[in-house]
């Protein structure tokens, strides 16, 4: 089937197909390795662990706290560590607001499980959002997908028990559905076919 054929029927060429899966999967290899690949290490407390994993304590054990922040990123800290349980004891920290001694054998594993993973999955997003933005060009947006995918300031930070990967996931997946509603036919004024939503990307 021609090129012509295809694009009158809306639909990208094989070749320009398969090229999106590769490249996007490419991307996806790639920031595993960097932010989610043994995240657990080290096993050493840094930057704003320790107020962090303070208060995922206290959200665990249904502790009141003053609260700075909004409480979905440090909610994520403490799903981890309900999902992995790699520690036995989880309230050594609900006394201050600042956790200093961790001891010995003290598992990061399940605490900074949300913020890395979110960050791994980052870098797919971003790249469907570079992907709509160089108008579907797959190599384009893989190449600018290095600019995070390859950031070390960011690689150290959000492979923490950080609130910075659940942020910048959500803030992501907010401007790529705006990408894909405002490029999205409407067949009424205000109402979306979700048939066609995957024809966004493909």
């Amino acid at each position: 089937m021609s090129e012509k054929t295809h694009a009158a029927k809306g639909k990208a060429p094989v070749w320009q197909r398969w090229h999106f899966w590769a490249f996007l999967g490419f991307v996806l290899a790639l920031s595993y390795l960097t932010y989610f690949h043994r995240y657990w290490q080290p096993p050493y407390v840094f930057w704003d662990e320790n107020y962090h994993i303070a208060s995922a304590q206290k959200y665990l054990h249904g502790v009141y706290f003053m609260e700075q922040h909004p409480p979905l990123g440090k909610l994520l800290v403490a799903a981890g560590e309900v999902l992995l349980h790699p520690n036995l004891k989880t309230d050594q920290f609900l006394g201050t607001d600042y956790g200093t001694d961790f001891g010995q054998g003290f598992s990061f594993a399940g605490y900074r499980f949300f913020s890395a993973l979110l960050a791994w999955w980052t870098a797919g997003l971003l790249f469907l959002i570079f992907y709509f933005i160089t108008r579907k060009n797959p190599l384009a947006a893989c190449l600018l997908c290095f600019l995070y995918v390859f950031d070390n300031a960011l690689i150290v930070h959000l492979r923490g028990a950080m609130l910075e990967g659940p942020l910048l996931f959500f803030t992501s997946l907010v401007l790529l559905m705006f990408l894909v509603l405002w490029q999205m036919p409407q067949t009424e004024p205000g109402k979306i076919e979700p048939r066609t939503l995957h024809r966004k990307f493909l």
